[in-house]
């Protein structure tokens, strides 16, 4: 929406305006320097129609990229087990973690990544993970959304999640726990992913109009990631 947003007055501009230029004022010295404008009124027909085909593509693409949903299934960072008193639910992620995590939202963030919507697992590692993630692509954190299910879900019960995601929403990062994150992630997806190591993240890209239509059939494996990668 937001490329869509900043090309829209280009659009406007070479679809209605650009074939309406008038040659006026122009220099009349032959050794003048003629403007852009002169060059593209005396080249009219072929401007015209390359401008509206520029439109014409961007309008299309504008319609493509509301049609498909991208899903980005992102396994929390690596955690402590330091603090014997805590329930696993509330275990912290460890300094690797803390470090890890705003490492993948910066290369998120480089691929151009810029989420709908996150959702997370109530656990204290999920949570904060996604919090980390979402602050380099500036998403909110008041706007993640903590679903109850994820923790201690299997594949099926994550796909349900992901049916669930609101129309609106056409990019969702869920952020979870292993192994069902991995089984899931090779439930949708073309092509085989392995394991996912903490803070590892892979991203798929669905030809379909709702989130309740996402399958293996209709999906494209767009990356494989994790922050070995970059180190």
């Amino acid at each position: 929406m937001q490329l869509f947003t900043r090309a829209e007055p280009s659009v406007t501009f070479v679809l209605f305006y650009l074939p309406k230029l008038k040659q006026t004022n122009l220099p009349q010295h032959p050794y003048e320097s003629r403007s852009v404008v002169s060059i593209c009124h005396n080249h009219l027909p072929l401007v015209s129609v390359i401008s509206k085909a520029a439109a014409l593509l961007l309008w299309l693409l504008f319609f493509y990229l509301n049609y498909m949903k991208t899903l980005y299934i992102l396994r929390h960072a690596k955690s402590s087990w330091k603090f014997e008193g805590l329930s696993d639910q509330d275990r912290p992620l460890n300094k690797r973690g803390r470090s890890d995590a705003p490492l993948m939202g910066l290369e998120l963030a480089s691929r151009g990544v810029k989420p709908d919507l996150i959702v997370s697992s109530p656990a204290v590692r999920a949570l904060t993970t996604a919090t980390l993630i979402g602050k380099e692509m500036d998403y909110d954190p008041d706007d993640i959304i903590v679903d109850e299910r994820i923790y201690g879900a299997d594949k099926n019960d994550l796909l349900e999640v992901v049916q669930k995601t609101p129309a609106e929403a056409n990019s969702l990062i869920l952020v979870g726990h292993n192994e069902s994150l991995s089984e899931f992630a090779n439930m949708l997806s073309p092509e085989p992913v392995a394991s996912l190591p903490t803070a590892g993240i892979v991203g798929l890209l669905f030809d379909c109009e709702s989130w309740y239509e996402v399958k293996r059939e209709n999906a494209e494996l767009l990356f494989y990631d994790f922050p070995k990668n970059y180190k």
